[in-house]
Order: C-alpha cells, then sequence, then structure tokens
C-alpha cells in the first residue's frame, strides 16, 4: 500500500551526496537503468532492467528509501 510517494528528506546516510536534507522529493514506483532502448525512447517504467522502487507503507508518516 502507498507506492507513489512525496515528501521532505528529513536525513540521509554519508554515502549519499546528491539529495540534502529539507529537498523536497517525489519518488518513481520504477527505478530503470535509463540506458536502454526503452528508456532511451522516453518509456521508463518499461525498462527491460526495471526494479520495484516503491517501499512497502510509502502512505506512513516516516518511510526509508534506499539510495539507487
Amino acid at each position: 500500500m502507498g507506492h507513489e510517494y512525496a515528501g521532505i528528506v528529513e536525513e540521509v546516510g554519508s554515502a549519499v551526496t546528491t539529495v540534502p536534507p529539507g529537498q523536497f522529493v517525489v519518488g518513481s514506483f520504477f527505478a530503470s537503468d535509463n540506458t536502454c532502448e526503452i528508456c532511451r525512447a522516453g518509456y521508463q517504467t518499461h525498462c527491460v532492467q526495471r526494479q520495484s522502487a516503491a517501499p512497502d507503507g510509502a502512505q506512513a508518516e516516516r518511510v526509508r528509501i534506499a539510495r539507487r
């Protein structure tokens, strides 16, 4: 439940350098590689290497999202 999500980053791990705390973010329900022919055509949700990026419970007050 809750596969589409948006929010404000509260804290990040030491390896995260591109998203600072306080940043508003919107999460995609698929992670694509952006290198295959399908991605390059603009259809990232149909990527042959896609992975689910939707955390369970994204409608909760707080959720932990893995860096990709």
